[in-house]
């Protein structure tokens, strides 16, 4: 199945929740075509990210400033820290959530919090190899 092909699809197409949703859940990059609005829909995103971390590179700039939203995508895969605000990237409970997960988060982490003693040992304690980024 090419996904791909949504990008001929109409606007109402892509803006439609009960087309896109099992789409996104097969081919999380598929999100890369929905409607704007779908793309600000945290559990819309949330369930494209499940299926492919990479859907994060389309989410609106709104949920990247939303901690509910990040703490539950770090929770998924720290990685997604790189994508939060610099504001959540010094929240310590978001990126400790997000270094669990993948102790390599810690490198996006604000510098104050890459050199929090115990958000670098809990990044450790996932990935020894995290003491690049503390």
């Amino acid at each position: 199945q090419n996904f791909q092909a949504l990008k001929y699809a109409s606007l109402s197409l892509r803006s439609d929740l009960a087309v896109m949703l099992p789409i996104v859940r097969r081919h999380g990059r598929a999100v890369a075509f929905v409607a704007p609005e779908l793309r600000a829909d945290g559990a819309f995103m949330l369930e494209a990210i499940r299926q492919d971390l990479g859907a994060l590179k389309y989410v609106s700039s709104s949920l990247c400033e939303d901690h509910g939203f990040m703490f539950s995508a770090v929770k998924l895969d720290g990685f997604a820290l790189s994508y939060a605000s610099n504001e959540l990237r010094a929240n310590r409970a978001l990126v400790s959530a997000a270094v669990r997960t993948s102790g390599q988060a810690l490198q996006h982490a604000s510098e104050d919090l890459k050199a929090d003693t115990e958000v670098v040992l809990e990044a450790l304690r996932c990935d020894w190899e995290a003491f690049r980024y503390a």
